[in-house]
C-alpha cells in the first residue's frame, strides 16, 4: 500500500520539520509545492531529503494564492506518477493521527474501502500562557486544544478510485471534493492535529503575506479566505497581539462557532517521540517584516512584467502625464 501526502506550503520553517516527521508515520512519500517561501522552509526540506525522507519538492513561481487550482494539479500529478492507494491533501500545520491506542493511523487508513471519500476532523491546538517558549517543537509546545464537542472542519482522505475520477475536484481548503455521486464517510478514529496559530510572529507573517497574495489572485471569489482578512485586520489594528487575540484567531477555524460553548482541554498530541526530533529548526525562525518585504518585492516584479507585456501587446504604456496634473 502506498499513501502520498500532497501539500502547498509557504513560510513554514517553524513547523515543516515536524510536519514531515509526524506525517511520515503514515505516508510513504510527500509531493510538496512551495509557493515562494522566503524563510528557511526549503533549506529544512532539503536537509530532510538528505536524511532519507521521500520528498519531491516542486516550485510555484506565482505569488497569487490559488490553492484549489494548485492542489488539483498536484492531485493529478501524483496519480499519474505514483499511483498511490490513498492521497492525503494536508496543510503544513497539520498532522494526521489515530485516536485509538491499539490502531495507528496508517493501519486505520489501510482498512478503508477505495470507493468512498473519507473525512478526518480537525483537533485545533491553541497557544497558552504556560507554553515553553524555548521548545522549538510546535506539537510538544502547544498542549491545549478546543474540546472536540465544539464543531470543527474536516479534511479529506482520498482513495485511489475517487482520486482517479477526473470529474471530481478538490474544493478550496481540502475540506471536500466537488462532484456528483460521491459517498462521504466521517471517520471517528482519525483526527488532524491542526496548529494554525503557533506564535505572534508566525500569525503576523501569515496575515501580511497571505492576505496580500490572496488579493493578487485574479480568480478569487467573494467569501474565500475570509479568515485571512479577519486576521489581517486584527494584526493591522493591534500594536501587539495578546493571548486572547491569538485565541480569537484560532476560533475562526471552528465551524460553526458559539462563544458560549467554548471549552478548552489539555490534550497533547500523542504520537511517537521520533516525530518531535528537531535537527534543523532554529529559534525565531519567523521574521514577519522580512517575509512581507521579500514577498512584496516579488509581487512588484510580477506587476512590472505584466505591465511590460500589456504595453508590448499594444496597451497604453505609462507616459508620466498623470503626475503632471
Amino acid at each position: 500500500m502506498r499513501i502520498t501526502v500532497i501539500a502547498m506550503i509557504k513560510n513554514a520553517a517553524d513547523i515543516i520539520e515536524t510536519f514531515i516527521r509526524g506525517n511520515a508515520q503514515v505516508a510513504d512519500n510527500f509531493v510538496i509545492l512551495d509557493n515562494l517561501s522566503t524563510d528557511n522552509t526549503i533549506v529544512i526540506l532539503e536537509k530532510l531529503i538528505e536524511e532519507g525522507f521521500q520528498i519531491e519538492l516542486l516550485k510555484d513561481p506565482a505569488n497569487a494564492y490559488e490553492q484549489d487550482k494548485r492542489m488539483n494539479m498536484l492531485l493529478r500529478y501524483v496519480n499519474n506518477k505514483y499511483d498511490p492507494d490513498f492521497i492525503l491533501p494536508l496543510d503544513d500545520d497539520e498532522i494526521i493521527f489515530s485516536t485509538l491506542k491499539d490502531v495507528d493511523a496508517r493501519s486505520a487508513i489501510a482498512k478503508l474501502e477505495k470507493d468512498k471519500l473519507y473525512f478526518a476532523t480537525w483537533r485545533n491546538y491553541i497557544p497558552a500562557e504556560d507554553d515553553d517558549p524555548e521548545d522549538l517543537c510546535v506539537p510538544r509546545r502547544l498542549r491545549y486544544c478546543f474540546h472536540e464537542n465544539m464543531a470543527s472542519y474536516s479534511k479529506v482522505i482520498i482513495p485511489n478510485q475517487i482520486a482517479k475520477n477526473e470529474s471530481f475536484a478538490l474544493a478550496m481548503g481540502n475540506h471536500d471534493m466537488i462532484g456528483e455521486g460521491i459517498v462521504r464517510v466521517q471517520l471517528s478514529n482519525l483526527r488532524i492535529a491542526h496548529f494554525p496559530c503557533r506564535s505572534r510572529a508566525q500569525i503576523i507573517s501569515k496575515a501580511l503575506v497571505g492576505w496580500t497574495n490572496f488579493l493578487a489572485n485574479p480568480m478569487k471569489k467573494p467569501g474565500d479566505a475570509v479568515h485571512w482578512k479577519r486576521i489581517y485586520d486584527l494584526v493591522r489594528d493591534r500594536e501587539e497581539l495578546s493571548i486572547e487575540d491569538l485565541w480569537s484567531i484560532c476560533m475562526m477555524y471552528l465551524h460553526p462557532f458559539n462563544a458560549h460553548d467554548l471549552s478548552i482541554v489539555k490534550d497533547p498530541l500523542d504520537i511517537s517521540e521520533d516525530c518531535f526530533v528537531m535537527r534543523y529548526t532554529i529559534k525565531d525562525e519567523i521574521d514577519p517584516l522580512m517575509n512581507y518585504m521579500l514577498n512584496t518585492e516579488h509581487l512588484a516584479e510580477e506587476y512590472c512584467e505584466m505591465r511590460k507585456k500589456l504595453s508590448g501587446q499594444g496597451g497604453d504604456s505609462y507616459s508620466g502625464q498623470d503626475d503632471q496634473k
